[in-house]
């Protein structure tokens, strides 16, 4: 799994078209407009389930750092993964990171899976900002 994380002053976003032509599954907000938050592009690989409960104390731990309690879950299969994972495997992960976020106080907003985006946004610039993690 490979995660972008930026302390944003605000996000913005709206489905533009149909990335997975076959994906019949509709999860995540289409539109929406979120401020002072954690926005986690989300790149999920091969076998990432199994990997969730390892991952998570260091998440959580760097959220804490920034200090934000509204997380933005963004689907970007961008981030160059090595193998990704099938559409399903893909989908049962990010709602268990949801889940799991959830879970820890946080408010989580789930943007659209599977479709092109338009997106803005303004990233913060402390040292905390931008940062990066694979698991």
């Amino acid at each position: 799994m490979k995660l972008l994380i930026w302390h944003v002053d605000y996000i913005k976003w709206n489905v533009k078209s149909k990335a997975i032509k076959n994906l019949d599954i509709e999860i995540g907000e289409r539109e929406g407009y979120v401020e002072n938050c954690a926005l986690i592009f989300t790149c999920v690989e091969e076998r990432d389930l199994n990997k969730l409960n390892s991952i998570m104390p260091d998440l959580t731990n760097h959220l804490e750092r920034i200090g934000v309690k509204i997380i933005v879950l963004y689907p970007y299969v961008h981030l160059f993964p090595e193998k990704l994972a099938k559409i399903n495997e893909a989908i049962k992960v990010i709602k268990k990171l949801k889940e799991f976020l959830e879970n820890k106080g946080y408010k989580v907003i789930l943007v659209a899976f599977g479709y092109y985006k338009e997106f803005e946004l303004k990233c913060k610039g402390h040292p905390l900002a931008e940062s990066s993690r694979r698991y």
